[in-house]
Formats: structure tokens, C-alpha cells, sequence
């Protein structure tokens, strides 16, 4: 095993808020690594050259880019994964720009979180099994592990999607044409019996136990969070960018859906010392795949017998609503609608429904009178429910006359992107500094007064 760790300073910006220095000497001596070495700008030629280069010359067949939010730099790896022959699961992203320069004004803590996301990835791509991965072409989807199930059937009905079957064996077997990759069947099969091909369990415990509790000091908690890919990490993504500073006791991994965490995982981390452990997601009714926040909640509750046998404070497990989001949830323009009812027949959430619409005619009485009258119209038309729809985007395309509108992608932005014309993007308002940081900062005091963990201390 030969690990390339790159880390980015970002054009020197990052040198003002971590010790790159102390991180080149401590990564030199993490298990595997082969090769590290500073950057200017990983996206920015000739970086990608460089890199490049050096995973052929030093033979390296996993690397670790320290830099950015993996929302900004995913191109660039799947390119540079592509480039050198590498499965992209090989090639891992550890943030230390958003969740650790720009939120911890601090530069001694920034500096020992940036290590630990560091030390984080390495073991990730370390846990990667090669000769797991299918290297046939095909659609990706959840895989069952038959020598684990024991045909409990607890992901049949669990599925948002309706995506498991049985096998004539009586096996579960997720059909590629349904399953949406949420991870839910993963958080809660009891046997851990279920991957998914970018979230195996091993490789999110191999991440877990990279985490260096000897670094923090005892009266500090050490908490680690699970925070959802669609709406949590792009909130904490978010403060990095506004620059909205919270506690640097925070490790976050990042995860299909809130719903997709097993519960296994919890306790893995509380049994190794982590003194509190946030799964984080979205509000009630805004989960993309329906259900994954409610299934985690009821989850965790369940959690705490458990917690209370290994003589852990049940408090130390939380769930975290991390923002009110804006879904991206289509709507009908009425005045384009000629009712045909496509939209509603190819909607795999059934989010579409007929309503009647009313139509108002106003009729003048004199210069300062007039009377507004409603009139059902002769047209029934659908309609959109937003807490039902998840944004696909079926709808939109289905429509032949162009009357369903996705939010957030408008059809003139998209095709500016296409033709590199210049077009305002669809940005949203600052939501402000949101529940994240003092949700933190309670919680950490919280953790103080409960104590450290009888685990850590062991």
C-alpha cells in the first residue's frame, strides 16, 4: 500500500491558520503514507500535472488531496483518478479549508482537526477493498452480503424506495432501477450485511479509529458527526465559507443520508472513547429520500438500552435538524400547462395530483367599484406537492410543453453554463450564522458537565 498525501495551501491562503510544517511530519509517519508534499493550488495548473506525475514516479496507488470542500474539488479527483488508472474510491478529499482554516480562529486547534481529517482519509482509502469493487460496468446499488443476512427482511421495509426483492433463495436483492443509493437499508440492517459501493461500514470505522483522542486534551470532548451529503455538510460548508467560527471539538464524515448511519457505528465510536456523537440531517418532511431522518431519530432512541448497558449517558447521542433547507422541488406554470398529465404519470413519488384550478374575472361597476369573481375552469391541472417531491427533475423533462420548472435550475442558467455565457447564478441569501455553532457550543458544555467518557480515560 503506497498513500500520496497532497495537502493544498490554497495560494498561500491557508498558511495563516494551519502549521503546515507540523502537518508534513506528522503525516509522514501515519501507517502506508509513501509520499507528502505541499501545493500551491490543487485545481489550478500545473498541480494536477505535478500529481500526476508523482503517483507514477513514487508508484503510489491511493492518494489523499488536503484541500477543500470535496463539493468544489469532485471533479478534479474523478479526473485525476481517471488519469492514473485509479478506482475513484482510491482517491480521497479531506476538507481542511471549509471545516477547518476558515471556522477555527484558533490556529493551533484548526491545525490538530486539519490532522485528524487528514489522518481520516489515509484510513479510508486504506480500508478500501480492492477486490470488492465490481469492475464490470453497471448501475451502482446496494449489495447484500448473503453470508452476513440472516433474511430478517427489516430493509424491505425500510426502503423509501420500494427497491428490495426477494431472490428465489429468499435473499434481499435491491433492483438497480429503484434503489436510489440513500444508504437507509445500510443504517439499519442489524448485521451490517448491506454496503454501498462509495459507503462500506469497514471504511467508516477505519475512519473513526484514525481519529487521535492523545492530541486533545482530556477536558475537551472529542465529538465526531455523521452529517447528511445533501443538506448537513453543505451547512457546515457553508460557515467555512462565510467564515462563521464554531468549536474545533467537531470531526465530521460525511454520509448518503442522516438515515444511512448504523447504529453500530455509534457505539464502535463511543466504545473507543468519542464523548459525544451528532448524526445530523434535515427537517421533518425535507428528507430527500422521504424518511431517513425519522427512521434515525426512532433509531436512536432505541440506541439508548443499549447505551445504558455499556454504562454510557444516553445523552452523548444526538440528532441535529442542521438547517432549514430550501428543497429543490419543481413547480407548474399554469398559463404553459395544456393538462395532458404526463408529469403525473411518470413521478416515481406520486407528488403529482389533479386539482381543479380557479380563474377570476372582474367586472366594473362605476370608476371605483369592482367586483372579482371566481370561476372553476374548464381545465383540471396538476398539482405539485412540495413536501412530496424531492426534485428529480422526471417531471420537468417529461413535459412537452416546457411548463414544469426545477428550482435552482432554470433553464437559462443551465445553458449559460453550456455556452460559457455570463448569467447571474441562482445563489440563495445568508441564512446567517445558523443552529450549527451554538448548538456546539451548548453541546460541548453539556459533554463537560456529564464528564469525559469512562471509555477514554481507559
Amino acid at each position: 500500500m503506497q498513500i500520496g498525501v497532497f495537502c493544498c495551501r490554497c495560494h498561500g491562503e491557508l498558511e495563516e491558520f494551519l502549521d503546515f510544517n507540523f502537518l508534513i511530519e506528522k503525516i509522514k509517519l501515519a501507517r502506508g503514507v509513501a509520499w507528502v508534499e505541499i501545493i500551491d493550488q490543487a485545481c489550478i495548473s500545473p498541480a494536477p500535472t505535478e500529481i500526476s506525475r508523482k503517483i507514477k514516479e513514487k508508484g503510489l496507488n491511493r492518494v489523499v488531496i488536503a484541500t477543500c470542500s470535496p463539493y468544489l474539488y469532485s471533479g478534479h479527483l474523478f479526473s485525476l483518478a481517471k488519469e492514473n488508472g485509479l478506482h475513484p474510491q482510491l482517491v480521497e478529499v479531506a476538507n481542511i479549508r471549509e471545516q477547518c482554516a476558515w471556522v477555527h480562529p484558533v490556529r493551533e486547534q484548526a491545525t490538530l482537526k486539519a490532522l485528524d481529517l487528514i489522518h481520516m482519509a489515509c484510513a479510508r482509502v486504506s480500508a478500501v477493498d480492492t477486490n470488492y469493487r465490481v469492475t464490470q460496468k453497471g448501475t451502482p446499488t446496494a449489495l447484500v452480503n448473503k453470508l452476513k443476512c440472516d433474511r430478517c427482511k427489516r430493509c424491505l421495509e425500510e426502503c423509501p424506495q420500494g427497491a428490495y426483492e426477494l431472490d428465489p433463495d429468499g435473499f434481499p436483492s435491491p433492483n438497480p432501477k429503484k434503489c436510489q443509493r440513500c444508504g437507509i437499508c445500510v443504517g439499519g440492517c442489524p448485521l451490517q450485511a448491506i454496503s454501498l459501493p462509495d459507503f462500506r461500514l469497514e471504511e467508516v470505522a477505519a475512519m473513526i479509529n484514525a481519529i487521535d483522542m492523545a492530541e486533545i486534551p482530556e477536558e475537551e470532548p472529542v465529538i465526531l458527526g455523521f452529517f447528511c451529503r445533501h443538506d448537513a455538510y453543505p451547512e457546515a460548508d457553508r460557515l467555512g465559507r462565510e467564515r462563521i467560527p464554531y468549536p474545533a471539538n467537531l470531526r465530521i464524515i460525511r454520509v448518503p443520508c442522516s438515515g444511512a448511519v448504523n447504529m453500530s457505528l455509534v457505539t464502535d465510536a463511543l466504545s473507543l472513547g468519542i464523548d459525544g456523537v451528532i448524526i445530523a440531517g434535515c427537517r421533518e418532511n425535507q428528507c430527500r429520500y422521504k424518511q431517513g431522518n425519522s427512521l434515525v431519530s426512532s433509531r436512536i432512541e432505541s440506541l439508548k438500552e443499549t447505551l445504558a448497558r455499556m454504562m454510557i449517558e444516553p445523552e452523548r447521542v444526538r440528532y441535529l435538524a442542521l438547517a432549514e433547507v430550501t428543497p429543490f422541488v419543481a413547480s407548474i406554470e399554469e398559463n404553459l400547462c395544456n393538462g395532458c398529465l404526463t408529469c403525473k404519470q411518470v413521478c416515481p413519488f406520486q407528488a403529482i395530483s389533479l386539482c381543479e384550478t380557479l380563474s377570476f374575472t372582474s367586472f366594473s361597476f362605476g370608476e371605483n367599484q369592482k367586483l372579482i369573481s371566481p370561476l372553476v375552469s374548464s381545465k383540471p391541472l396538476p398539482y405539485i406537492d412540495p413536501n412530496l417531491c424531492r426534485g428529480c427533475g422526471i417531471c420537468a423533462v417529461a413535459c412537452r410543453a416546457g411548463a414544469i420548472k426545477l428550482k435552482g435550475f432554470s433553464d437559462q442558467s443551465i445553458l449559460s453554463q453550456i455556452d460559457g455565457r455570463s448569467f447571474p447564478p441562482e445563489t440563495a441569501p445568508s441564512q446567517g450564522k445558523g443552529v450549527l455553532p451554538d448548538f456546539l457550543i451548548q453541546y460541548v458544555q453539556e459533554l463537560k458537565t456529564i464528564g469525559p467518557n469512562p471509555f477514554r480515560l481507559r
